[in-house]
């Protein structure tokens, strides 16, 4: 599951049955649908135990993933939620 804190410190998930289909288009389509206007980014951790973060707009998401091999990659989606582009921020673990 993807968890996300806002300001008012409350927790706001996105259900499990999204969250774990991300890798389907329609699934991405649906939460920008539903999350488009979230100003903060949804975090979990994805199959490999790394930690992600997840930027939603309407227009197009953001994965961030905090890899194992300390990399942090972002991986692009279009507002049809087809896959753009990856590129590499650096390394979290500054080794």
């Amino acid at each position: 599951m993807i968890t996300m804190t806002e300001n008012t410190n409350t927790i706001t998930t996105i259900p499990n049955h999204l969250a774990e289909n991300f890798h389907k288009r329609e699934v991405r389509k649906q939460l920008m649908k539903e999350y488009g206007n979230s100003s903060t980014a949804f975090m979990g951790q994805n199959e490999d135990g790394e930690t992600v973060l997840m930027s939603i707009n309407a227009d197009g998401i953001i994965l961030k993933t905090y890899q194992n091999n300390g990399w942090i990659r972002l991986d692009y989606y279009d507002e049809d939620g087809d896959y753009e582009s990856e590129m590499y921020e650096g390394r979290w673990d500054k080794v």
